[in-house]
C-alpha cells in the first residue's frame, strides 16, 4: 500500500488494482536470461573526486540490503515506512524495497521538501512506525517531537555522522540504529544499535557498527594491509552490495 503526504492524500491499494493480464506467475527468469547480476539502478555521485560516475549496482546488492534490514529492523506488513529520501539518492531504494517487500505501507514524501514541523504532522497523521532520516532532523527539539509519535519504533539515521549526545535513550521508545553506507556499496554496509548498554561514548560521534549480512569491512594502511586494532587507517568494504 502507498499513501502520499501531501496536504490532499491519495491513498493507492495495490491490492485492489485491476490488472489487465490474466498471470499470477512470477516471469521465467531463466528463460529472459536474467541473474541477480544484472543492475537494478544506477545512481551518479561525485564522491570524492568531484567527477559525477554513475555507480552501477546489482540486484544482489539490493537483495542483501533488504533481506538484513528486514531481519534487522523486523519490518512486517503492520508497519507504516516513511519514504522521505529524492529519488536520486540510494537511500530512497532502501526505505521503498523495505517496505514493498515486507507488504507494508509506504508513505510517500512527493516533490516537496518538508520542515521539521511537517514532518511530525505527517509522521503523526499516517502513523508511521519506521522512519529513516538524517542527524540534521534532530537539531533542536526534534528528538522529543519524535516521542510524541507512539507509533514510531524504529529510527534509522543515516547520511552524516550522528553525534554521540543526540539520544538520551531513558527518554524514547522507539529503537534507534545508526546506519553507514557509500553510494557504492548498495545502500547500508554497516548498522549499529543505541541501547542501555552503549549509550555512553568516548568520541564526538556514535561508531557506524558492524557490517551487515553478506558484507565485510576491513580497515587498512597505505599498503593496503590490516591495520592493528586502535590505529587509523581507510575503510574498505567487501561483499555483495559492492558496486561494479
Amino acid at each position: 500500500m502507498v499513501e502520499t503526504g501531501g496536504l490532499d492524500c491519495p491513498l493507492l491499494d495495490l491490492t485492489t488494482v485491476e490488472r489487465d493480464s490474466g498471470v499470477d506467475t512470477n516471469p521465467d527468469r531463466s528463460a529472459l536470461g536474467l541473474t541477480s547480476h544484472h543492475l537494478a539502478y544506477v545512481i551518479y555521485t561525485s564522491g570524492s573526486t568531484g567527477t559525477p560516475k554513475g555507480v552501477m549496482i546489482e540486484h544482489q546488492g539490493v537483495v542483501a540490503d533488504v533481506e538484513d534490514g528486514l531481519d534487522r529492523y523486523q519490518i512486517s506488513s503492520a508497519d507504516r515506512v516513511l519514504q522521505l529520501a529524492s529519488i536520486s539518492f540510494d537511500t530512497s531504494a532502501e526505505q521503498i524495497f523495505l517496505a514493498l517487500s515486507a507488504g507494508a505501507t509506504l508513505v510517500v514524501r512527493g516533490s516537496t521538501i518538508w520542515g521539521g514541523d511537517q514532518l511530525i504532522d505527517t509522521m503523526q497523521r499516517f502513523s508511521v512506525s519506521v522512519a529513516n532520516l538524517t542527524p540534521a532532523y534532530l537539531a533542536g527539539t526534534f528528538v522529543q517531537d519524535l516521542n510524541r509519535l507512539p507509533a514510531l519504533r524504529v529510527v534509522l539515521l543515516g547520511g552524516e555522522a550522528l553525534p554521540s549526545g543526540a539520544f538520551k535513550t531513558g527518554q524514547r521508545h522507539f529503537k534507534v540504529f545508526n546506519i553507514y553506507g557509500p553510494t557504492e556499496a548498495a545502500v547500508s554496509s554497516c548498522a549499529y544499535l543505541l541501547d542501555e548498554s552503549n549509550a555512553s561514548f568516548a568520541g564526538a560521534v556514535v561508531p557506524i557498527g558492524r557490517p551487515i549480512a553478506n558484507t565485510r569491512v576491513y580497515v587498512v594502511d597505505a599498503h593496503g594491509g590490516l591495520c592493528p586494532v586502535g590505529v587509523a587507517g581507510e575503510l574498505w568494504i567487501g561483499g555483495a552490495g559492492v558496486a561494479r
